[in-house]
């Protein structure tokens, strides 16, 4: 195992930590949990990443209202998680009416402190207020 490989086990583990404690509280704000991690080497991924999606959708007349936030972790960073939110307002099989994204870095420490389900909930807030005054 290489030393990149261990610091991101090492961090993969503490989130799935935090993920665990958190997810009733996430889970309870009606937010839908996906796993879209890469925790093994194959031919389609040549490094590994620890992500999850934590999405709420709402019915707008003909239109949905879609709320995202993706927390992901790279192996070649293991100390930092990109937070990318998504916010839309769109009809089934068209593109998007609106659409907002947002991107943030955050040092795991900061993470570990603030607790993931306040960067969560936090995120899908602002995400939920854009798209209402969209």
């Amino acid at each position: 195992m290489t030393e990149a490989e261990k610091r991101f086990r090492e961090a993969e583990r503490r989130l799935d930590e935090m993920l665990r404690s958190d997810e009733a509280v996430i889970a309870a704000g009606r937010v839908t949990i996906s796993d879209r991690s890469a925790r093994v080497y194959h031919y389609k991924n040549e490094s590994l990443s620890w992500s999850y999606r934590f999405e709420t959708r709402r019915a707008r007349g003909s239109e949905i209202e879609n709320t995202s936030v993706t927390v992901s972790l790279y192996e070649h960073e293991p100390d930092l998680l990109r937070v990318c939110g998504l916010a839309e307002i769109f009809q089934i099989g068209q593109l998007s009416r609106w659409r907002s994204k947002t991107e943030a870095l955050l040092p795991l420490g900061e993470v570990e402190r603030v607790g993931l389900a306040s960067i969560v909930l936090d995120a899908i807030r602002t995400g939920e207020e854009l798209v209402a005054s969209a």
